[in-house]
């Protein structure tokens, strides 16, 4: 009787930790969105085609200290307000403007919620294109995210923090916060896509930042990027190199281990490319 009442407290007081990491997390969350929230007046002047998220300007902390070499060294970078799309792109938002892409979709991510795969850097623009001119808006209006946009806004409002919730692993304590391989496994049921949204927001209420799919970037990539900005300062809205073989991706997928899901892991692929790990998001200028 003592061993099985010892075994049933061990139980509920290891339930109740579990609990009590999810409370905080949730927490964590809410107050971030607090800090971060948008102003009243920041309202987009038109209807757009999908749910936006205002990004406040400011200053951040850009790469890792203790990431790999192309992540350093960590500098500071100042970005103007923006609106970014709060999830990634779906396969039926997409198909509104290439219905062809159906015939693309993958078994993993088949279903119209789920990110649009198997679209290269020129489709993710030209899907850009028209959705400023959809919405009538002025040609360019609507694009890719830079580097430096794209982190500062999956860090939602955390300094130096690994993930855009913090600092817990991605399933740590059997709590999934994002969809992704997990370290080892060869054959991991869990490592899918799932339709967008499905796990919580990060301070900015941006959704699936990390894992699910990767997202395409406008900069060009460069493994020496970061040290070629050491002691310069604060860097205004950085752009990248001005020419490469390969476009910046981000995030990390459904196919990644932990380690490339961190706010600050970076890659390239060629524009020319598609995966079916591979999506993206669109922004558009605040003013």
């Amino acid at each position: 009787m003592r061993e099985g009442t010892s075994s049933q407290i061990a139980g509920i007081a290891v339930s109740l930790l579990i609990l009590a990491t999810v409370v905080a997390i949730l927490i964590s969350i809410w107050l971030q969105r607090q800090r971060t929230a948008a102003p009243p007046h920041a309202q987009l002047p038109f209807q757009p085609l999908r749910a936006m998220v205002f990004i406040p300007a400011g200053e951040f902390l850009m790469g890792s200290t203790n990431g790999a070499p192309e992540e350093q060294p960590v500098h500071r970078v100042r970005v103007n307000a923006f609106w970014m799309d709060r999830y990634e792109v779906t396969n039926a938002e997409y198909e509104q403007f290439d219905p062809e892409h159906r015939t693309r979709r993958t078994a993993q991510a088949a279903g119209d919620h789920h990110p649009v795969v198997n679209v290269s850097w020129h489709d993710a623009l030209a899907y850009c294109a028209w959705r400023s001119r959809r919405e009538g808006v002025p040609e360019g209006t609507y694009r890719l995210p830079t580097e430096a946009e794209w982190e500062y806004a999956a860090r939602g409002g955390l300094a130096q923090q690994p993930y855009p919730w913090g600092t817990a692993q991605p399933d740590a304590d059997d709590i999934l916060l994002a969809a992704h391989k997990r370290r080892g496994a060869t054959n991991d049921l869990l490592a899918h896509p799932l339709p967008v949204g499905s796990f919580l927001p990060n301070g900015f209420g941006l959704y699936d930042m990390a894992g699910n799919v990767w997202e395409w970037c406008m900069d060009w990539y460069a493994e020496n990027t970061y040290a070629a900005r050491a002691h310069a300062g604060v860097i205004d809205n950085p752009q990248g190199p001005t020419n490469g073989l390969r476009k910046v991706w981000r995030g990390g997928s459904w196919m990644s281990e932990a380690e490339r899901l961190r706010v600050s892991a970076r890659g390239g692929i060629s524009p020319q490319q598609w995966m079916a790990t591979l999506g993206f998001r669109c922004v558009r200028p605040a003013e």
